[in-house]
Order: C-alpha cells, then structure tokens, then sequence
C-alpha cells in the first residue's frame, strides 16, 4: 500500500467546502465537511467556529457553545466567535458570562457591528433599555444595512409606548433621529 500524504492545507479545503454548503443550505454536508476539516487538523479553529455556527442555526446550542469553546482555547482573541459564543451565553441564560465574551470582542475589535448588535439584544433581554438603545445605535450606525439592529430598536420604542413611557418614547426616536 501506498502513504497517504496529506497536506496541511487539506483541513481549509474541507472548512471551505462546509461553509459553502453551509451557504447553500445543504446542513448535513456542510456538517459532514467540517468534522473531516477538524479530524484532519484538530487545531482548525476556523472549522471549530463554523461547525459551531451551523449547530446554533440548527437548534443544537449547547453543541455549538462547545464548538465556540473548542475555537477560543485555540485562537483566544478569537473576536468573532466571542461575539456568537458570548450571545449564545446570554440566550442561554448566562447573561453576565455572555456579555464578558462580547465585551472581549469589542475590546478587540471596537468597530465589530454583529458584537454591538449581541450586546444591545443581551441588554434588550435584561430590560437595560437605555445601554441597550446604544449598543444597538453603534450596530447600526458602523453596518446600516444590519435588519436586526433596527427591528431590535424598534422593540425597544414599541415597549416605551407599551409601558405608557411617552416622554421617554420622544426623547428616544430624537436620539435615533441624530
């Protein structure tokens, strides 16, 4: 029998293939590509964060949190998979630990859009209107085309008018007008 060589860049080749399938919706075999991705190279963390982004899509939470651990114990400054893992978090129940993982994000990256964006809606979870209505603004005002960003500050007015907040509710579309 003949060696088998494989080459270091055989592990991005598969990562790449999942995100692909990923893309096209096509869950099985991009899950598939990924756990080859990571069996031929253990420290792809690349692979680790997008097998992990495909269970969060799926339902499967606590998987994907252990995937975003297993990316972050190898790229720790990993800001991208601090934003997911740190909304995760805060989804799950775990808002104080989850808004330390965006937080870190931040600090690594202060002009990161999807890491404003998971703080603001782990804010909007706590009832943090005010810190909230800012973290979504930044979201919106670093990426303007961001959907969540906007129907999140849409929730964050709607409820000022449903608590009967109404000076609160005109101070608040002012400051959104700016």
């Amino acid at each position: 029998s003949w060696p088998i060589c494989i080459s270091p860049n055989q592990s991005e080749l598969f990562n790449n293939k999942g995100a692909v399938l990923h893309q096209l919706g096509n869950y099985q075999s991009a899950l598939e590509a990924y756990a080859i991705a990571i069996e031929l190279r253990i420290t792809n963390q690349d692979a680790h964060y997008n097998m992990g982004r495909l269970l969060e899509e799926t339902g499967k939470y606590e998987d994907a949190r252990i995937c975003y651990k297993k990316a972050l114990m190898l790229l720790p400054n990993y800001k991208e998979c601090l934003s997911k893992k740190g909304f995760l978090n805060t989804w799950m129940s775990d808002p104080d630990f989850g808004r330390k993982d965006t937080d870190r994000a931040l600090i690594l990256s202060p002009l990161m859009a999807e890491a404003h964006l998971h703080r603001g809606c782990s804010l909007l979870e706590e009832f943090d209107l005010d810190r909230a209505t800012l973290s979504l603004r930044k979201a919106v005002l670093i990426n303007p085309v961001q959907r969540e960003g906007y129907e999140n500050l849409a929730i964050i007015g709607k409820q000022l008018v449903n608590d009967n907040l109404f000076h609160r509710a005109v101070k608040y579309i002012s400051v959104l007008s700016k």
